[in-house]
This record gives C-alpha cells, structure tokens and sequence, in this order.
C-alpha cells in the first residue's frame, strides 16, 4: 500500500524520521535508545497531509499549514508510530512540529 494515497483525516501529518544515528563517546558506542528523549528533537521530513479540520471556536476549516517535502523537528515522544512496507513513520499533529529546516 502506497502511504501517500492514504487519506489523513482532519490535520494530521505523516513524517518519516531521519534513521537514528550511532555516536561515540571516546572509545564506547552509544546507542540511539540510550540518548535522553529530553536532551534532543528528532528531524524527519513529512510525507503526507491532511487537508485540515474546523476551529471549534469560530466553526471556520483551518487549512493544514504543513506540506509534503518539508523537513521539521519534533519531540521524541511526539506523535504515534507507524510502519507500513518496512518503513518506519510518526503520524502526529501540526503542534507536534518544533519547526521547519531551511531547504
């Protein structure tokens, strides 16, 4: 199943997260899982969006404000884990998103 022809409902987002990376500490190998989540945001770029939801004050469609393409930050527990092929992906809301990477 192709994750881009799945409709996302109201503004939720599917980001595919850059892969972990391994680092060295002087001559030990830390792992990705022995990071603190607190101590770094994850990067990915979005995949998939939808196309917004209705502002439950005003009543008035709220456009989804991110787009495919774009690279972002977001927290380490944001969003819900999903793998479809093999792949890995968080489908979060836009107030998931720290920020948007320069091109």
């Amino acid at each position: 199943m192709d994750v881009k022809k799945i409709q996302w409902l109201e503004d939720r987002i599917l980001v595919q997260p850059d892969p972990a990376k391994e680092t060295f500490e002087g001559s030990r190998l830390i792992k990705p899982d022995a990071v603190k989540a607190g101590e770094k945001a994850n990067r990915g770029v979005i995949v998939a969006v939808g196309l917004g939801k209705i502002n439950p004050d005003t009543k008035e469609f709220v456009k989804q404000g991110r787009k495919p393409g774009e690279r972002i930050l977001f927290g380490h527990y944001s969003g819900i884990d999903f793998e479809e092929a093999g792949i890995k992906y968080k489908v979060m809301r836009p107030e998931d998103v720290f920020g948007v990477l320069p091109e």
